[in-house]
């Protein structure tokens, strides 16, 4: 049977052979590589050799699920745009059941979220390209360039596992497609995952109007069609956490880092971004893109001690290898871009599924590139990996290229065949090489009872969220009582108290912060005033123990 999409016909994908023994073929490739980090870390994945606070804070999450949390629920995001922070700390919860509060069962998270997205890439490809791209496509994923590997296995619930619902919604939307658009379950689930996304992740906001965009070139009028209904519902559905916490919060999702979402690009755009720590050197857009294109990403795939040769001339090899793959994508496909520009013009009929696909890839790195560049987002200091997680929401998409590009040379034969299986076999042995070479296999046992969680970052994470709410943190110190031992509870009280004193010293350098530091005052004479005998002097101004 055959749907109908746009006017063009598209046959349902044959049944095919082994696919699901490829699949896991990738999928083990992609977890021996992850498991060599996660359990013999390089030095790579810590800021001088110390777990990063912000990682901390899932992992803290995490073990309050399990324990039983002490405040509520979405205040365990660990701010106020980021859902994806509380959903790491979910999927957490069984490891640190298993394994107990390390940082190796919180890691084993960030391993998950990448064979997800390893998974939707193969799935994806070989439903709407071929079993070579997805081979390659899903390769290029599995046996990423460190730099992309070892932010898999860092866990926050950000940019990384962003990616993997990226994959997830742009497979599910094509698939929709494909089904003729026809069903109402089908449009429903389509609307909660978008809406899921985007509580997740801003940055999967741009897959959302991708989707919406394409929606528009096949059919101008849908939004008033019966199916936006089913998607609208199902999208609030998915986004309920954002609108449950944001009624709680006041909406301060609409900020990210202290401004607004768009102010983020007006500035980029005005005044060209700050490139250090300290926002003195500024570039302009086009240097911007320059530094981005020459620097930012050969660095960030972070070829370092690779082959005896300077990372950042490695990383600039390898961009320009993938740059070639992804102009021979656009130059194969550019009859499938013609008919999606003539038909967002009304005229002609829907591309086929492979090329609409090579145009939502192309699509969307452009877009992302631009955005990028036009924001006043920068890279900060170039020694930890960490600092280029801005960047890596392109290699999915740059891998679905891959797989697209590099089976189509594959296709072609002679010279171009070989070029394509050996470029391809290349970048997954230099990467996977140098993604293991790093790691520190004598440090496995020490690694292993490295912990998962911080009593000293939690009690920061309190006084953060409730400090200026003292009936918000009456109630999280109630039940600190409650649900905590009188060991816990004597340790976590002294540094709230020692975090209420430091944030509410002095009268600030504004206005706003005079108000705030009045209100961490007074929440601590609140504690003070209804404290147990045993813990009152923990919360008294001038305590000193």
């Amino acid at each position: 049977m055959t749907a109908t999409t746009g006017g063009t016909a598209i046959e349902p994908a044959p049944v095919q052979r082994g696919r699901w023994i490829a699949l896991l073929c990738v999928l083990f490739l992609a977890l021996v590589v992850r498991s060599a980090v996660v359990f013999a870390p390089p030095s790579d994945l810590f800021e001088k050799e110390q777990v990063n606070q912000e990682e901390l804070l899932r992992g803290i999450a995490a073990e309050e699920l399990l324990e039983g949390p002490v405040a509520p629920l979405l205040d365990y995001q660990v701010n106020h745009f980021w859902g994806g922070s509380l959903v790491v700390s979910f999927v957490a919860v069984p490891f640190y059941y298993v394994f107990g509060s390390r940082l190796v069962a919180l890691r084993l998270v960030g391993v998950v979220f990448a064979l997800l997205a390893v998974y939707c890439a193969f799935r994806l490809l070989d439903r709407f390209v071929s079993r070579k791209a997805a081979w390659i496509g899903a390769l290029l994923l599995a046996l990423s360039p460190p730099g992309y590997t070892y932010l898999t296995c860092m866990v926050f619930g950000t940019h990384m596992e962003s990616n993997a619902l990226a994959l997830a919604l742009t497979w599910a939307y094509f698939e929709w497609r494909a089904r003729g658009r026809s069903s109402v379950l089908g449009t429903v689930l389509l609307g909660v995952l978008s809406g899921f996304a985007l509580w997740f992740g801003y940055g999967l906001l741009l897959v959302i109007l991708l989707t919406a965009l394409f929606e528009f070139i096949d059919d101008r009028w849908f939004w008033l069609r019966r199916r936006s209904v089913y998607w609208i519902a199902g999208f609030a559905v998915g986004f309920a956490p954002w609108i449950l916490y944001g009624l709680q919060q006041g909406f301060r999702g609409l900020e990210v880092y202290d401004a607004g979402i768009f102010e983020h690009f007006v500035q980029g755009v005005t005044r060209g971004t700050a490139v250090d720590m300290r926002g003195v050197v500024r570039y302009s857009l086009f240097e911007k893109a320059w530094m981005v294109i020459n620097v930012d990403l050969p660095e960030a795939l972070w070829f370092h001690h690779s082959l005896g040769i300077n990372a950042l001339d490695v990383g600039r090899g390898v961009l320009l290898g993938l740059l070639a793959i992804v102009i021979g994508v656009a130059w194969t496909t550019r009859r499938g871009v013609a008919r999606t520009v003539a038909r967002a013009f009304g005229r002609g009929a829907s591309a086929g599924s492979t090329p609409l696909l090579a145009v939502f890839t192309l699509t969307f790195l452009v877009l992302y590139f631009a955005a990028y560049v036009a924001s006043d987002f920068a890279i900060g200091p170039r020694g930890f990996v960490l600092n280029f997680r801005y960047l890596m929401p392109f290699w999915p998409f740059v891998a679905l290229a891959g797989g697209i590009g590099v089976a189509a040379m594959i296709e072609s034969r002679g010279f171009m065949r070989v070029a394509g299986i050996a470029g391809v076999l290349a970048l997954c042995v230099l990467s996977s090489w140098s993604t293991i070479d790093r790691c520190r296999f004598e440090t496995m046992e020490a690694n292993w009872e490295r912990p998962g969680m911080s009593e000293t970052w939690f009690a920061r994470l309190v006084v953060l969220h409730f400090g200026t709410d003292a009936e918000k943190m009456t109630r999280v110190v109630e039940n600190i009582e409650q649900q905590r031992t009188p060991e816990v509870q004597a340790r976590l009280f002294r540094m709230i108290g020692l975090g209420l004193r430091t944030f509410g010293r002095g009268d600030g350098e504004n206005k706003k912060e005079k108000a705030r530091n009045v209100l961490y005052r007074r929440t601590l004479s609140e504690l003070e005033r209804r404290a147990p005998p045993e813990y009152r002097a923990l919360f008294a101004p001038a305590a000193t123990n």
